[in-house]
């Protein structure tokens, strides 16, 4: 099944993961119906200690609603430390159940101030009005509600994924799973997101 691996900043994994970020938003979507599974991976950056209940050396609680937290950690820290980081990892998936278009309104339009967005979608996504403007540039763009939150006991790597790429116009690139040479690892992560098949679990 066709899914997607996204590429998160550590401090909206951290809040993801802390069940305080429910939306995530980007500049485009998947051509997948709703519900399709979102496969987190976690960027490089401020280090974020890996929220892994079978690392008993972590100083980790869990959230009301059951969530594993994590905590950010600087270089230093991470050089100096035995810890499991998430930076460059798949630290988790969940269900896109919903993506919101998000229009931008460039006039007053039924009552709402120009240029605004949904005020819901800005605090499910812990963005503020002005730091959505300022990432789309006063184009549409979508919110991807994150529903099903799993935070894997272990991060996986990058090289557990894989894409199926054909050059046979004929058929789409996800029906051509006979060709070996079709099937491609994943190397590096998306600058945003990009499609993987679903780990069979």
């Amino acid at each position: 099944m066709k899914s997607v691996l996204i590429s998160i900043q550590p401090k909206w994994v951290k809040k993801i993961a802390s069940g305080e970020k429910t939306i995530e938003v980007r500049k485009t979507r998947p051509k997948l119906e709703t519900p399709f599974k979102c496969y987190i991976y976690c960027t490089e950056g401020d280090a974020l200690a890996y929220p892994c209940i079978n690392y008993p050396k972590f100083d980790i609680h869990r959230a009301n609603n059951g969530t594993l937290k994590g905590r950010l950690m600087t270089k230093k820290e991470r050089e100096q430390s035995d810890y499991l980081y998430a930076n460059g990892k798949v630290i988790g998936e969940y269900v896109c159940d919903k993506v919101y278009d998000l229009r931008y309104v460039p006039t007053v339009y039924y009552g709402k101030p120009a240029g605004t967005y949904e005020e819901m979608i800005c605090n499910s996504s812990c963005l503020s009005v002005d730091q959505i403007k300022e990432y789309a540039k006063g184009r549409d763009i979508y919110g991807w509600y994150i529903s099903e939150l799993k935070i894997y006991d272990k991060p996986k790597e990058l090289s557990e994924f894989w894409t199926v790429k054909c050059t046979n116009k004929k058929v789409g690139c996800f029906d051509c799973k006979v060709k070996p040479n079709c099937i491609k690892t994943i190397t590096r992560p998306p600058q945003s997101w990009c499609y993987v098949e679903s780990l069979g679990e």
